[in-house]
């Protein structure tokens, strides 16, 4: 989103006709996400204009516990109570689901792998597949799914694609495979990680240095 495109006057009057920043966004026509919001409030913080308007209560109130404990009966997966629920499966509001079932004490012990450490990713094959369809990397998988993007998440989501043999060929962002011949050889010839490297035509870096030594 090109900042210099909102100026002062669109965006004073595209505030002043909208309920909230979703509301804002769909107004000037942008999809909806936390980094278009924050630059958003950014713009409008720094041209001066007045928020105080926009409805400050959490679009979650309106969700009980008792809501979401029946879309939880109901679903296999953190994000099929999400969209259960009527709300797009974004990062945060994964989080913010998980965090009210918790403090609800609701039952998720037939969700696979929403209690185990937060690397363990709770989608079935059948989500990963599709998201995978649309994206040409991990990282955009990752967003797709509505996970964290991180490199912990991401290295996380990048084992479960290949433990459940799910076909990522067409990923534009694919890291090469080093064969393990060529690294065999590479390794019998150098004498630090350096040259392993320049060996294997890669650029030396902290990134390939932890992938050589792995």
């Amino acid at each position: 989103m090109g900042t210099s495109t909102y100026t002062r006057e669109r965006l004073s009057a595209a505030v002043a006709d909208s309920r909230g920043w979703a509301d804002l966004m769909r107004r000037l026509g942008v999809a909806e996400s936390g980094g278009r919001r924050r630059t958003l409030q950014t713009k409008v913080a720094e041209y001066g204009i007045d928020t105080g308007h926009f409805q400050q209560r959490s679009p979650w109130r309106k969700y009980t516990d008792d809501a979401i404990a029946e879309a939880v009966a109901t679903s296999a997966t953190l994000r099929e109570v999400v969209q259960k629920l009527g709300v797009p499966p974004a990062t945060g509001t994964l989080s913010h689901i998980r965090r009210r079932i918790a403090a609800a004490g609701i039952d998720v012990g037939h969700f696979p792998g929403l209690n185990r450490s937060t690397t363990d990713l709770p989608f079935t094959t059948d989500e990963l597949r599709t998201a995978v369809a649309s994206a040409h990397s991990v990282r955009e998988t990752a967003r797709l799914l509505g996970v964290a993007d991180d490199g912990r998440t991401r290295a996380a989501l990048r084992h479960m694609l290949h433990e459940r043999g799910i076909d990522v060929a067409h990923f534009t962002h694919r890291r090469a495979r080093v064969p393990e011949e060529d690294l065999r050889a590479a390794v019998a010839g150098a004498t630090s990680f350096a040259d392993v490297m320049r060996t294997l035509g890669l650029p030396v870096s902290d990134q390939n240095h932890r992938r050589v030594r792995r």
